[in-house]
């Protein structure tokens, strides 16, 4: 039970470039409406709510992807439509912390390890996820072993094809221009077994105030960490 929770864990976060997700019972979840933390002083962030559509070993499920950026770390606020399941967390340049309330459980791991995991026959290192926010793939990712394919190339619009030397998943990541630069609109990612994931992008805002609290991620000293 453990290892098949985890598995849905690391499936919904490479589709994110990002994310994972664990659908439980239970209400708690937030969204750019959300109004917790009033009172808290403000931090600026550029924000985006994506809905997420996962299909697992032909079972689909979706859900809100609401994420906060600034210029070290993304807060990331997910729930199922319906309020059938939630997590929240957050992203950095090397790892990766989530907190799924209903089931008293979290996930702490390096990028490094959640990529790896996936049906690869060696080690990825550096790879830069927060990154795929607001830079795009064929400057930000230089690594060896990652191969990088352009299928668009316009003015306003751009899109990428990432994989692995060693592993089996691919992942598609589509980009706009904003005001600011270039930011992430669409993504895809199949893992070629059992698991495909799509996110388009509903809302995106270039300058929000989000409550300084949201950044932060308490996790109950009685909870139990899910591992690779």
């Amino acid at each position: 039970m453990i290892k098949k929770a985890a598995n849905i864990y690391l499936s919904n976060f490479l589709a994110l470039s990002l994310l994972v997700v664990y659908i439980s019972c239970g209400g708690y979840g937030l969204s750019m409406t959300d109004e917790t933390g009033v009172g808290q002083q403000k931090v600026e962030a550029e924000a985006y709510l994506f809905d997420v559509k996962i299909r697992r070993q032909g079972k689909p499920t979706s859900l809100r992807l609401d994420l906060y950026q600034t210029d070290s770390v993304i807060a990331m606020f997910g729930r199922a439509y319906f309020n059938k399941g939630a997590f929240r967390g957050r992203l950095t340049s090397d790892s990766l912390h989530i907190f799924f309330p209903a089931a008293n459980e979290f996930l702490q791991e390096s990028i490094d390890a959640l990529f790896s995991s996936f049906n690869c026959q060696g080690s990825l290192s550096g790879l830069p996820v927060f990154k795929y926010f607001s830079e795009l793939p064929d400057s930000a990712l230089s690594e060896t072993g990652l191969e990088i394919r352009t299928l668009i190339n316009e003015n306003k619009k751009k899109s990428f094809e990432i994989s692995a030397t060693g592993c089996s998943w691919l992942m598609s990541l589509k980009y706009v221009k904003e005001d600011k630069g270039w930011r992430l609109n669409e993504f895809k990612f199949d893992d070629k077994q059992s698991v495909r994931v799509k996110g388009g992008r509903r809302i995106y805002k270039s300058s929000a105030k989000i409550p300084s609290g949201r950044f932060e991620l308490a996790i109950p000293s009685d909870s139990y960490r899910i591992t690779i």
